[in-house]
């Protein structure tokens, strides 16, 4: 996979890693070789984490769809860091961690791992159909296709990890899901999703998803302006406390893009607060 990774020319959209689908999906299949065929059925996890490969711009999932064959991605569950986990790494302290209370060799943890990818943990079908339906929608054309393909299997794979990773910190055998299990997985389900999203994507949402996935510095300037409850100028972004006045601008004009702020006669008014505003704008 790495090879064809390193074998891309810019521009191109890469349909080699297809020939991969078989090995990513765990089933049966024949494998030729000049000695003859077996029958094999493929079983690694496989968990990459790296940089953006140089040249090709993959900053985000409508990047990744672009560059490789939809088939090939839609086995896999991307994740993109963005400036907010980046910076929660940066003021993380490990001394803080709690320290994992067993000691345990290799090759038993192996065995253990093994049993557990041996059987599936048990959990309530129609809460996890909410937690997707949730997250459901407002993606582009490209991400919407890859959300509708094989997430949910995707997500019954990542509670099947978290219900067995909870039963085996807490010595619980029965590897039920409980409401904390449900709560990780929304959580886990969430951050993928704002990783997957882009500014251009924010504006393919409802309006009242869009805030949510607006830019960690943007969001803080939109609550400012929405307590304002008034029609506001320009000038008013430079009294936002931490906002440097680069920065205040290109909020405004991420703000106006995707329709949360609106351009009008007596300034700019927030799209939810419309009505509200002009009123109060009248009256001044």
């Amino acid at each position: 996979m790495f090879k064809i990774f390193r074998n891309l020319r810019k521009g191109d959209s890469v349909e080699d890693v297809a020939q991969l689908n078989d090995m990513l999906e765990h089933k049966n299949s024949f494998v030729t070789t000049g000695n003859g065929s077996v029958e094999v059925n493929f079983s690694a996890r496989l968990f990459i984490a790296g940089n953006p490969i140089q040249g090709l711009k993959m900053y985000n999932m409508t990047d990744l769809l672009t560059k490789f064959d939809p088939s090939f991605v839609s086995r896999l569950l991307p994740y993109f860091q963005n400036e907010e986990h980046i910076q929660m790494i940066r003021e993380s302290d490990d001394e803080t961690l709690e320290q994992f209370p067993y000691k345990i060799n290799n090759e038993d943890f192996m065995a253990f791992a093994d049993y557990l990818h041996g059987f599936n943990a048990s959990w309530d079908v129609q809460k996890v159909r909410d937690i997707y339906d949730k997250y459901k929608g407002g993606f582009n054309p490209k991400v919407a296709d890859y959300y509708d393909s094989r997430l949910m299997h995707h997500l019954k794979c990542v509670l099947d990890g978290v219900i067995k990773t909870r039963c085996f910190f807490e010595h619980d055998v029965y590897f039920k899901a409980n409401d904390k299990d449900y709560a990780m997985l929304d959580l886990i389900l969430g951050n993928l999703v704002r990783s997957w999203v882009s500014v251009n994507d924010i504006k393919f949402m409802a309006k009242g998803k869009r805030v949510g996935y607006l830019p960690e510095m943007v969001r803080g300037v939109y609550r400012y302006l929405e307590e304002l409850c008034r029609p506001f100028k320009v000038n008013d972004l430079g009294n936002i406390p931490g906002i440097i006045k680069c920065n205040d601008k290109n909020a405004l004009v991420i703000l106006l893009d995707n329709e949360l702020v609106l351009d009008g006669d007596s300034g700019y008014y927030m799209w939810n607060l419309v009505s509200k505003q002009l009123k109060l704008g009248e009256e001044e």
